[in-house]
């Protein structure tokens, strides 16, 4: 029985995914002016690339779960979505929200 829940939990996965996508990004111009700023030497870029990569994987998880295709990468997509929407702390809900809908509908994959 087809329901829609691995589309939502999908689509879900991937809204968080571009959450922790462009939060890696204002997180790294935001950090780069800071450090120039008080010239400190670590680099922008070092904090924000984990958000941006989770968030990759969180889309490719999305993807994965929207087309039915392989339960546990959209599962480990879907959980990484939850690490990556926490740069913008309440959109955690989302991320968790697409957990829950890919675990439920387990049956539905291939």
């Amino acid at each position: 029985m087809e329901t829609r829940r691995a589309k939502w939990g999908g689509i879900l996965s991937i809204v968080a995914g571009v959450v922790g996508i462009i939060g890696g990004i204002v997180m790294s111009v935001f950090l780069s002016g800071l450090i120039s700023t008080f010239d400190l030497p670590l680099p922008g870029t070092l904090f924000a690339i984990p958000a941006i990569v989770l968030g990759v994987i969180a889309i490719i998880g999305g993807v994965f779960a929207m087309r039915r295709k392989s339960w546990v990468f959209a599962l480990v997509g879907a959980i990484l979505s939850v690490v990556a929407s926490a740069v913008f702390g309440p959109t955690i809900i989302i991320g968790i929200l697409a957990v829950v809908f890919i675990a439920m509908a387990k049956r539905e994959f291939a």
